[in-house]
């Protein structure tokens, strides 16, 4: 059973790493930068806040120098979380459905 369609995954993540270009002109930008806020304050101080911040927003400046996403997620989890590639898999889909619950109620999904 799925909780989430692949598309509505793949349309958080790619908004997580072009959270700062999301604009606010955009009914259905400004509702999904309103959800990874709101995602933002609920994983205030953990695990979750650091992986948003450390991978999501800085992949992008970051790529280069890694080569892929999955050689920087695996930097990023061991270097900056101390955890394990595997757990930060975990947090990352653990933050997609938390945005994912914002997005139901702000009606950016339908459901």
């Amino acid at each position: 059973m799925r909780i989430i369609e692949d598309w509505q995954y793949k349309y958080i993540e790619r908004s997580l790493y072009n959270y700062v270009k999301l604009s606010s002109d955009l009914e259905t930008e400004r509702r999904m930068k309103d959800a990874i806020t709101a995602a933002l304050v609920f994983f205030n101080g953990t695990i979750h806040e650091q992986m948003i911040r450390e991978f999501y927003f800085e992949a992008n400046q970051n790529l280069n120098r890694f080569g892929t996403t999955n050689r920087f997620h695996e930097w990023v989890c061991i270097e900056r979380l101390h955890t394990t590639k595997t757990n930060g898999y975990v947090v990352r889909r653990e933050i997609i459905y938390r945005i994912a619950m914002n997005c139901f109620i702000s009606k950016l999904f339908a459901g």
